[in-house]
C-alpha cells in the first residue's frame, strides 16, 4: 500500500499501473484520505472512515471527486468537512446515497409518469382495477394540480388530506375514495424498487376514506316505462317545435344489446367482431376488456343474436375492413372509419338526448345492467346465474381453486327468458 504523496506535483506525476488499480493511502494529517489510480489513468479521491451501522462498527467509503479537478488542498478540505459530519453521528456515504435515491424521481408528476408506464403493461398491478385511462384521468385532474410539483418524499398526510378536500368539492364521495385508493397504490409503487424507493413511507396509507360510498338507487322501472324507453331508443323524440331527436341505427343496436345482455357499456360498444361465435350463438368477451380481467362467455338469445347480425351487416356497409362491431368515425389524424370503435360515452349521450325532460332521464346506460339483472331475478332466475351473466367474481376459496362450473346452459335459458319477457313488454303484450 503506497503512501499518498504530499504535494500536488508528486500526485500529478504518478503513473498509472499496467493493469487494475492502485490505492495511495494518506498518513498523518491526510489519514483517511485515499487516492485510487486506475490503469486508464483516472485518479479518484475517496475518504475511509469507521461508523456504527445497526450497532455494528463498519468501515465505510465516500467518494469525493477526481484529480486534478479536485486537487490535494481541496481534497483535504472536503475530508475535514466529512469528518465533522461523522463526529456529529452522521454517515455521509449512506446519507448521501439515501438522498440521491430520494431525488432520483424529482416530482410526483414524474412519479405518475413512471407508474403509468409500468401500469399499462401490468408490471405493477396494485389494488385498483385495471382501468389505466380512468386512473390517468384522476391523476391529471385531481393529483397533479395539487401535489404534482412536490418531491415524492416530501409529501405528507396533511398534503393528502388537503388534496382530498379539494377533490370532494368537485366530485362524488365514490370518486374521492377512488382517488385515495390511487394515491395509496401510487406511493406503494414509490416504495418499491421499480419506483426507485424514492419515499420512506406511504403518506396515504392511514388516511380514512373521505366519503361514505352509497350505491346509486333508482326507482325500479314500470313495465310501461321499459316500453317507452325502448320506443324512444327506436323512434327518438318528436317535439311540437324544433327538429326530431333521433338515435343512429348503430347506437340503437348498442343500447338494445345492453338491455338484453346486461353487459357493460364499453364491452358492447367497443366489441371486436371476432369475439362473436355466430355458429354457437356465443359472445366471448376477451379478458383484456372485462373489469375483472377474466374472459366472459355470454350466450346470445334469439333477439340478441338478430341484433348482432344487424350490427355486422351495418358495419360491413359502413366500414368493410373494420375489425369492430360498431366502427366509429375518428375525424382525427386522417384515420378512416372503423380504425377505432365508437366512443365509450356515445351510448350514454344518445340516451340522455332522447330521455331529457322526462321521468326516464333518471336512467343511465349502466342502469340497463341493473334492469336486466333485476328483471331476471323477478322471473325466477337464481342469483348465482344472474351473477355469472354479469361476470361478478365470487371470491371464495372454493370458487377460486376448486369448483369451476360452466353455467352456459342455465345462462342461455335465463337470457332467453328475459329476452322473451322484454319483447312482450315492448310489443305491448304484457299490458
Amino acid at each position: 500500500m503506497p503512501d499518498l504523496p504530499t504535494h500536488h506535483t508528486q500526485i500529478n506525476a504518478i503513473k498509472p499501473p499496467s493493469d487494475g488499480q492502485v490505492d495511495y493511502y494518506g498518513k498523518g494529517r491526510d489519514s483517511g484520505l485515499i487516492l485510487r489510480v486506475s490503469h486508464v489513468g483516472r485518479k479518484t479521491w475517496f475518504v475511509r472512515y469507521w461508523v456504527n451501522r445497526k450497532g455494528i462498527k463498519t468501515r465505510a467509503k465516500k467518494t469525493i471527486g477526481q484529480f486534478p479537478g479536485l486537487d490535494l488542498k481541496e481534497a483535504r478540505s472536503e475530508k475535514a468537512r466529512l469528518f465533522v459530519r461523522i463526529e456529529k453521528g452522521e454517515d455521509p456515504a449512506l446519507d448521501d446515497k439515501e438522498q440521491a435515491r430520494k431525488t432520483s424521481i424529482k416530482t410526483v408528476e414524474e412519479l405518475c409518469d413512471k407508474f403509468f408506464e409500468l401500469r399499462e403493461v401490468e408490471l405493477f398491478k396494485g389494488r385498483l382495477r385495471r382501468n389505466v385511462n380512468d386512473e390517468k384521468s384522476m391523476a391529471k385532474c385531481y393529483i397533479i394540480p395539487v401535489i404534482g410539483s412536490y418531491a415524492p418524499h416530501a409529501v405528507t398526510s396533511d398534503d393528502i388530506d388537503e388534496l382530498l378536500a379539494k377533490a370532494q368539492k368537485r366530485c362524488s364521495a365514490n370518486r374521492a375514495n377512488r382517488i385515495l385508493a390511487l394515491l395509496r397504490v401510487l406511493f406503494k409503487f414509490a416504495l418499491s424498487a421499480k419506483g426507485h424507493k424514492c419515499v420512506d413511507e406511504n403518506p396515504a396509507i392511514n388516511i380514512p376514506a373521505p366519503g361514505q360510498e352509497r350505491a346509486k338507487v333508482i326507482d325500479p322501472p314500470k313495465t310501461s316505462e321499459i316500453k317507452e324507453l325502448w320506443d324512444r331508443i327506436e323512434n327518438g323524440v318528436h317535439p311540437d317545435k324544433g327538429n326530431p331527436i333521433l338515435i343512429s341505427p348503430q347506437i340503437q343496436l348498442v343500447l338494445k344489446l345492453l338491455l338484453l345482455t346486461g353487459q357493460r357499456s364499453a364491452e358492447v360498444s367497443q366489441a371486436p367482431i371476432d369475439e362473436f361465435d355466430m355458429a354457437d350463438r356465443v359472445w366471448i368477451i376477451s379478458g383484456s376488456r372485462t373489469k375483472n380481467g377474466k374472459p366472459h362467455k355470454i350466450p346470445l338469445s334469439d333477439s340478441a343474436y338478430e341484433l348482432v347480425k344487424q350490427a355486422m351487416e351495418l358495419a360491413k356497409q359502413d366500414a368493410p375492413n373494420s375489425p369492430y362491431l360498431f366502427p366509429g368515425w375518428t375525424g382525427r389524424n386522417g384515420l378512416r372509419r372503423g380504425t377505432i370503435p365508437i366512443g365509450k360515452t356515445a351510448p350514454h349521450h344518445a340516451l340522455k338526448r332522447v330521455t331529457a325532460g322526462s321521468k326516464l332521464d333518471r336512467f343511465t346506460v349502466h342502469d340497463f345492467r341493473k334492469i336486466c339483472a333485476t328483471q331476471m331475478a323477478e322471473l325466477g332466475v337464481l342469483m348465482e346465474i344472474v351473477s355469472e351473466i354479469l361476470n361478478h367474481s365470487i371470491n371464495t376459496v372454493t370458487a377460486r381453486h376448486y369448483a369451476k362450473p360452466s353455467y352456459l346452459p342455465q345462462m342461455r335459458e335465463a337470457l332467453e327468458l328475459w329476452s322473451d319477457h322484454l319483447m312482450k313488454i315492448v310489443q305491448g303484450k304484457n299490458e
